[in-house]
């Protein structure tokens, strides 16, 4: 089976621009407390292990 890039497809998605402040609108921060800010207390991120399985929706 061969892979081949699909012109058709792509010129047919459609784009949208948006501004930065409109991608970055519903971003939220974390909020690091003093001891992970001096290096005192660590922080550890955990993906979903059925977060792969499900693949990504457009």
């Amino acid at each position: 089976m061969e892979n081949r890039l699909n012109i058709e497809k792509i010129q047919k998605r459609i784009v949208r621009t948006v501004s930065t402040e409109e991608a970055l609108k519903d971003i939220i921060l974390f909020q690091y407390n003093q001891e992970v800010l001096t290096g005192r207390s660590k922080i550890i991120l955990t993906v979903d292990s059925d977060l792969k399985k499900k693949g990504r929706k457009p």
